[in-house]
């Protein structure tokens, strides 16, 4: 089985949850088999497609419930046509976000267009439009915003590069009374291809002031194994943050432990656990906090970052990846489902862990629960109200023991009548 076409860096620090311009701090892909070392930073990127499989979607479960549902569409080149953003809440399920990829004849992204989604229609919302320098690198992305009658200038940014195409220098402009200032400006430091140090430069006022200042150490594999966070305060740096990095035998990233410098002592802070599948494309992301002296689940920011540069950022406590097959066919549109259905849930069988994903063609009044072979409920997942469309549901059978297990969905119309009722065998496996 080939290689699946996803490579992903880690992010800790500041990302709007959905928006450009976000500063990240460190990188590495998590991939052992890449085209080439990036030294720039962010916590997941698309690059080309493989032959035979894709990114499907992505699940990412926050800590209050608000879970994000990424699903990806691809051209019949096998290029990313565009995605959407789907929330699991139904005090958001009628809220999307959909992000397409323009493509110049020779397959680079020139522009991504965003829209949202309210009551089932797409409204533009802004556009990122990319510029190349003769390399083929991005030399600048331009941001208009859509105001309900045309688009407007909003953002620029510009990128700079040294003699071996190392990423050098960004400068991040608003345009504020038709004058563009300053937002803020990003520097690498590198030693050949491997960046040896950044420093974070924002507009405070009408200053630009330093921020932050990261240090970059790697093995004798090349691989980075360790990150210093300095934040500046009368003109000296002082550490915040130390980031260390195991690595499984084919050089994935397993793990990425954060430590707080308090008290002039180092502290466990955060950690990311890392699994793959068998052909070492990543299937999970982790994330905890180490709270009473144990780690327990806690939301972080996993950002996205694209070709083009531009970078998304959402926050939870776990990611799920799932792939497909490449067929070279557009899978579907984002309309409402013209029927009622309940799919099996995957992975199937599952260890401890599955999601179970169903389609309502209306509002209606949702019960999907998880029965024993004795027909003795074991938990409802969920009861109440949802809007017509997709949805998706964690199930965790940690507490249980190995065995068969059914999962029922019940729908009913406004007035309590049934309308559709399924169930699906659900195999745990421990």
């Amino acid at each position: 089985m080939k290689e699946k076409a996803v490579i992903f860096t880690l992010s800790l620090f500041y990302f709007w949850n959905i928006g450009l311009y976000a500063q990240s701090d460190i990188s590495h892909y998590l991939s052992g088999k890449t085209k080439e070392k990036q030294s720039y930073p962010l916590l997941f990127e698309l690059t080309d497609l493989a032959d035979e499989y894709a990114l499907d979607s992505v699940y990412i479960n926050s800590k209050d419930g608000t879970d994000n549902i990424f699903r990806f569409y691809y051209n019949s080149d096998s290029l990313i046509k565009y995605f959407t953003i789907d929330y699991t809440d139904p005090m958001y399920s009628d809220f999307g976000w959909k992000i397409s990829h323009l493509y110049s004849d020779d397959n680079k992204v020139v522009a991504y267009l965003h829209e949202t989604r309210e009551q089932n229609e797409w409204a533009p919302a802004f556009i990122d439009s990319i510029f190349y320098s003769g390399n083929g690198k991005v030399s600048g992305i331009l941001t208009y915003v859509y105001n309900n009658e045309c688009w407007v200038k909003i953002a620029r940014r510009m990128n700079e590069y040294d003699s071996l195409d190392n990423l050098v220098f960004e400068k991040t402009e608003l345009l504020e009374d038709s004058t563009w200032n300053i937002s803020s400006i990003t520097e690498r430091f590198y030693s050949g291809t491997l960046c040896d140090s950044m420093i974070l430069t924002n507009r405070l006022g009408d200053d630009l002031k330093h921020i932050y200042k990261y240090e970059y150490f790697y093995n004798e594999a090349s691989l980075l194994e360790d990150h210093l966070v300095y934040w500046i305060e009368n003109e000296e740096w002082f550490p915040l943050y130390n980031g260390h990095r195991k690595y499984n035998n084919d050089s994935t990233l397993a793990q990425l432990l954060i430590r707080e410098y308090t008290d002039k002592n180092w502290t466990n802070k955060y950690l990311r656990e890392i699994t793959y599948n068998d052909d070492r494309s990543l299937s999970t992301i982790l994330n905890k906090e180490y709270v009473d002296n144990s780690w327990a689940e806690t939301d972080d920011i996993l950002t996205f970052d694209y070709p083009g540069g531009m970078t998304l950022g959402v926050v939870g406590f776990r990611a799920d990846l799932y792939y497909d097959i490449i067929t070279g066919i557009d899978r579907g549109n984002l309309s409402i489902p013209k029927d009622y259905i309940l799919y099996n849930n995957y992975p199937n069988p599952f260890n401890p862990t599955t999601k179970i994903a169903y389609e309502l063609k209306e509002s209606a009044r949702v019960s999907l629960s998880v029965y024993d072979i004795k027909g003795e409920l074991v938990e409802t997942i969920f009861e109440g109200e949802q809007n017509g469309g997709h949805h998706v549901r964690g199930f965790n059978g940690g507490r249980l023991s190995s065995g068969v297990y059914f999962c029922r969905l019940r729908v009913t119309d406004i007035k309590g009548k049934l309308v559709y009722q399924d169930e699906k065998k659900m195999l745990l496996l421990k």
